[in-house]
């Protein structure tokens, strides 16, 4: 079974090059000069993943290239590099180099590569493993909101990897695109209910599908290069723990070599992204990727998830955007697998912002808090309302401090209105016009704060008692549907 491919660019400009291979000129299908080393965030083989994760005992590495010169295969573990094997090609011919690398009793983190010299051309290669692996039918859920063109282009980025055992569910919140897509892309239009409402039509349509095992739930701004969807794969279908969920990380679209997050932490007041600011063009910021450690959450920029997980812990929060992917996470608790060479680049955050987005912060993760059973929820709940109301007052954003505070009085009116309001109208609603500026007042803040006094812990009971039933196909198919709901589990 091949689980690991040496994979090329999208072009021979990319700024991110350097993260496929070091080498005078790195293009969509060789990488040449005088020196190629493959010590780099796609294309070096974690081998401690491997061994630990899915009790590899050994693999099959192998290089196809052309040109004359020497091949060295290397071992390194932190600053420590060990050389395995040399060997010569001197053919001008394209040939085939092949190494055997025992990974019983590894160093931590350690990464097979290999540095060829000469005159170099490396036109491919991988490893293999004669490991049998599970059976694994991925549906790729892409959920989507009137990005036509973003959308496409990850679409004709992955089409050549699609087929039986991946496939594509399009979920359209926008309901804007033809269905003129290619084999194995199924489009879904759906009401705009948000990414919690397109990933769980996508899951809700992936457990129909008897013949599929997992689903991966990706942004449809993103780019993802195809051989991050086979070594997603194949991980899945190796690893011994078949709960495990696999993580990509984020890559910045401006800085393309810089890691934006690897799986991040949230303690119920702060969130804390794990390897932010990480160059992975460089060995330093390739260690330090590989050994980010501690998240409890993973960003559904990317993260492919059993079905078996969803049938048993349910569909996500209905939350619309903003903390779904972390209530997520923290509610099926089973291991996140993250690893260099898993990632995707993304939009950093700054730019997305809209005041909206105060609003469903705030609510969701007042939310998350209750539905998670934090103990200091009332408390953090206090400090973050306090905050977030001085910090927009001294910036005289009355604008801002109105979406704070109507995301406070929304949680605490409790579970039954949450699951009676339309969300797609509530959104529509937010989007469409500016709160007036008395809405921020502070008469209305010290009424705000005495209600959360009051009615915190009822109104976080609620959402309690109700996450059962609001992740349930009992909510959510009536919502596909634009039914309200009248009564049930709230």
């Amino acid at each position: 079974m091949l689980f690991f491919e040496f994979s090329f660019p999208f072009c021979a400009d990319d700024a991110a090059n350097g993260l496929f291979f070091r080498a005078d000129e790195v293009s969509s299908s060789c990488a040449r000069g005088g020196r190629v080393s493959s010590d780099t965030y796609f294309n070096g083989v974690p081998l401690s993943v491997y061994a630990e994760r899915c009790g590899m005992s050994f693999c099959e590495a192998s290089v196809r290239l052309s040109g004359s010169g020497t091949l060295r295969w290397m071992l390194r573990s932190g600053r420590r590099r060990q050389v395995l094997a040399r060997q010569t090609f001197s053919s001008g011919k394209e040939t085939v180099l092949s190494y055997r690398a025992e990974m019983r009793d590894l160093p931590p983190h350690s990464v097979l590569y290999f540095e060829a010299e000469g005159e170099v051309c490396v036109l491919g290669g991988g490893c293999r493993t004669d490991m049998p692996g599970r059976r694994v039918s991925l549906r790729l859920v892409f959920c989507t909101y009137r990005r036509e063109r973003e959308l496409r282009a990850n679409i004709g980025r992955i089409a050549p990897v699609l087929g039986e055992n991946m496939q594509v569910f399009v979920v359209d919140n926008g309901k804007t695109l033809g269905n003129d897509f290619p084999a194995y892309v199924t489009l879904i239009p759906n009401r705009n209910l948000g990414g919690s409402g397109g990933y769980a039509r996508g899951m809700a349509e992936a457990m129909k599908d008897a013949d599929a095992t997992h689903v991966l739930l990706m942004d449809d701004d993103i780019e993802v290069h195809p051989a991050v969807l086979k070594k997603t794969a194949a991980l899945l279908a190796l690893c011994k723990d078949p709960s495990v969920n696999i993580g990509g990380s984020m890559l910045s679209l401006a800085e393309r070599t810089a890691v934006r997050e690897t799986g991040g932490h949230w303690d119920g007041f702060r969130l804390r992204a794990r390897a932010a600011g990480a160059d992975v063009s460089s060995l330093r910021g390739l260690e330090r990727n590989a050994r980010a450690a501690g998240a409890n959450y993973q960003a559904w920029w990317y993260m492919a998830i059993p079905l078996d997980t969803v049938r048993r812990e349910g569909l996500p929060m209905p939350m619309f955007i903003k903390s779904d992917d972390i209530e997520y996470s923290l509610r099926i608790r089973t291991p996140i697998l993250t690893m260099n060479g898993i990632g995707v680049w993304h939009a950093d955050f700054g730019g997305k912002f809209r005041p909206p987005l105060n609003y469903y912060i705030k609510r969701n993760e007042l939310i998350l808090n209750a539905v998670t059973g934090c103990r200091r929820g009332q408390h953090f709940a206090k400090k973050r309302l306090l905050y977030s109301f001085a910090k927009n007052l001294l910036l005289r954003n009355a604008e801002a401090r109105a979406y704070v505070l109507r995301a406070y009085e929304d949680f605490l009116n409790g579970a039954e209105a949450f699951a009676r309001s339309d969300a797609e109208q509530l959104n529509a609603v937010l989007f469409s016009s500016a709160p007036d500026k008395s809405e921020g007042s502070v008469r209305r803040f010290f009424a705000v704060r005495r209600r959360l006094k009051r009615e915190y812990a009822a109104a976080a009971e609620s959402f309690r008692a109700a996450k059962p039933f609001l992740v349930s196909e009992e909510y959510w198919g009536p919502a596909f549907a634009g039914h309200l709901t009248k009564k049930g589990g709230v």
